[in-house]
């Protein structure tokens, strides 16, 4: 009795695959420089003078939790 043989192709090579690794974009921020609470100009500076408005006689009201100032008509 014969054993049958099987004729095979010859095996293909597989090349192995190159995965990158993983980058990221590192967040970035610019440093907020605060003052200390106590600081005070040095001995023989002068503060800047600052320009006030002149008063025009229209009243103005501050409006609560916000910076602004609202004109208020004559009664």
């Amino acid at each position: 009795m014969e054993i049958p043989t099987l004729l095979l192709p010859p095996p293909q090579k597989i090349e192995t695959i190159s995965i990158p690794l993983p980058t990221a974009d590192v967040p970035a921020y610019i440093p907020m420089v605060v003052p200390p609470s106590d600081l005070e100009a040095p001995d023989g500076v002068q503060a800047e003078a600052k320009d006030e408005p002149e008063a025009t006689g229209i009243r103005k009201v501050d409006i609560p939790f916000t910076d602004l100032k609202m004109p208020v008509p004559e009664n």
